[in-house]
């Protein structure tokens, strides 16, 4: 396909045509909307949405669509055309590093889709020896923040940190 145009003033003169590249058009493809296919850096949790649809097609239902998660599946489904799927993306959960999202869909004889996403979820550097930050109360003495372990209440409202303590120190006794 191509176009053909030609400028006309406010006097009614008209300039030259002018015709544009020649493009192809193909109908009856499946086709996947969502964002560019190198997302960047994520630190944070994020919801990531994709569409589907048919060339040529102005309302199709029932596609099917498959994404997944370096290699796991996170959602599998039958959206319309033009219908927004969102899956929440939780970064802290995955590990430093590149990550691809792959979107499949397919849909009767259609031509099939499938695209890759990329993100990268950035490093955490902790320094040496785990601590992440020096704290001082008013009088300048030093403040320990608590653990993860620690702010774990377990069994007779004990935090998970002294019941290990305990453990190892029966542990410790039994050993002799």
């Amino acid at each position: 396909m191509a176009y053909r145009a030609a400028a006309v003033d406010n006097l009614g003169l008209q300039g030259p045509y002018i015709t544009s590249n020649t493009e192809t058009v193909n109908v009856g493809w499946v086709t996947i909307g969502g964002p560019a296919e190198s997302m960047g850096s994520k630190a944070v949790p994020f919801d990531f949405a994709f569409s589907v649809s048919v060339s040529g097609q102005s309302s199709t239902g029932a596609i099917t669509a498959s994404a997944a998660l370096d290699g796991k599946q996170v959602y599998s489904g039958t959206p319309n055309a033009g219908e927004q799927v969102t899956i929440p993306i939780k970064t802290h959960l995955l590990g430093a590093g590149t990550h691809t999202v792959e979107v499949q869909a397919s849909k009767d004889d259609y031509l099939p889709a499938s695209k890759r996403y990329t993100f990268t979820v950035p490093a955490v550097t902790i320094p040496d020896g785990g601590v992440g930050a020096l704290a001082q109360d008013p009088a300048g003495r030093a403040v320990f923040h608590t653990t993860l372990a620690q702010r774990c209440i377990g069994r007779d409202g004990v935090d998970i940190q002294a019941q290990m303590d305990a453990l190892a120190a029966r542990v410790k006794t039994l050993e002799g």
